[in-house]
């Protein structure tokens, strides 16, 4: 351990207020938000609102509190909002035991997050034990030292940020380049020919081998589910199968440039392009571009604006999903094919651009992670 620095118990550091239990007869659809998990996680999520006047006030949040949610989703956060009221399994951290930077305190926790999921209780819903969580120790340098910490590692999470809206200001350029040449696919304001997608280009789903068999899993074949249709460019699989996986299943290759929609999950009607030869199971609809009217960057662009169409096409409560004949009644715009390839070339050079930056997040990422190493663990 560095020289003036101690060791302290979390309970030791600060006093830790779960939030209310609020009751579903005490929602409204007015008064003070609650924060719930959910909230923490996801800026878009819904609130729940409360105008009861009864609620104690040490369950009201302020901005620049620090909370801590110990169930389900596990992590450290800053509310940067206006005050609300603090929904259960979310701990307010009050800083009344130690003279502590609450940046520094933030960074600390956050290090020791892992060894608290991999100690966490619960089988479907994974929550901190209140003694564990106060018994997790970190290190505790002096002030001065917390905010030397602090400042170098909030400059490397501001360039990190910074990066991070690159690529969405170039994700957003891809769109309006998209609109400006092409319009609305759906409206069709521009008047381009228009075909079904099962008119123009073949498809096709996958399968998935027997799971009981391990060795059909032990394989070099990449193997695509429809959850990790996330992004435009598909390198890579999670799991791997073998070649008797292929030949005892319904998987088969799809080729480089495959178009692949998920159907079935909280992604379906996502779109990606595949960048290696990869197999994919049944839970994906592959779409083999026929190249004397189609680019599959167009494409690609295209279907991405369907997906709200996909969407209210789902069945299914708890895993929506959409079949292929829904993908191949898809009603596409053709505009000429050199067009296309027009747009195609300026999304490659968007592209570029974006691989370079998503380089230097991963240094930059690497670095962080490596800083918060040497500093908590």
């Amino acid at each position: 351990m560095r020289k003036d620095w101690e060791v302290k118990k979390l309970g030791d550091v600060a006093t830790y207020i779960n939030g209310y239990a609020f009751k579903p007869n005490q929602w409204s659809d007015t008064g003070i938000p609650i924060i719930r998990i959910q909230n923490l996680n996801d800026d878009d999520a819904q609130y729940n609102y409360c105008n009861n006047d009864n609620i104690p006030s040490k369950y009201l949040v302020n901005n620049g509190d620090i909370l801590i949610s110990w169930s389900a989703s596990l992590g450290v956060y800053e509310w940067l909002k206006n005050t609300a009221y603090l929904n259960q399994h979310i701990f307010k951290v009050v800083f009344d035991k130690l003279e502590i930077s609450k940046y520094y305190f933030k960074y600390a926790v956050s290090s020791k997050i892992d060894h608290m999921v991999r100690n966490a209780h619960g089988a479907t819903m994974k929550h901190i034990v209140k003694k564990d969580f106060d018994n997790t120790k970190i290190y505790y340098p002096p002030l001065q030292t917390q905010g030397q910490i602090v400042e170098e590692l909030n400059c490397l999470t501001s360039i990190i940020e910074k990066q991070k809206k690159q690529l969405n200001e170039l994700d957003n350029l891809a769109q309006s380049i998209f609109y400006d040449m092409f319009g609305d696919p759906i409206e069709n304001e521009k008047g381009w020919n228009v075909k079904k997608l099962g008119d123009i280009c073949k498809t096709s789903s996958g399968g998935t081998p027997p799971k009981s068999v391990k060795e059909y899993f032990s394989g070099n074949i990449l193997w695509l589910r429809s959850g990790e249709i996330k992004d435009m460019y598909l390198y890579d699989t999670e799991i791997k199968i073998s070649d008797s996986a292929l030949n005892n299943s319904n998987a088969k290759i799809f080729p480089v440039n495959t178009v692949v929609i998920a159907m079935y999950g909280a992604t379906v009607g996502q779109v990606g392009i595949i960048k290696n030869e990869m197999a994919t199971n049944q839970a994906v609809c592959g779409i083999f571009i026929n190249d004397k009217v189609l680019s599959e960057i167009y494409l690609y662009y295209n279907l991405k604006e369907h997906r709200n169409v996909f969407l209210s096409a789902a069945i299914g409560g708890g895993q929506p999903n959409i079949s292929q004949s829904i993908i191949r009644n898809t009603f596409i715009t053709l505009p000429p094919l050199s067009l296309q390839q027009e747009f195609a070339s300026k999304i490659e050079a968007i592209e570029k651009q974006k691989e370079l930056i998503k380089k230097s997040i991963k240094e930059t990422e690497d670095l962080f992670n490596s800083r918060m190493d040497y500093y908590f663990n």
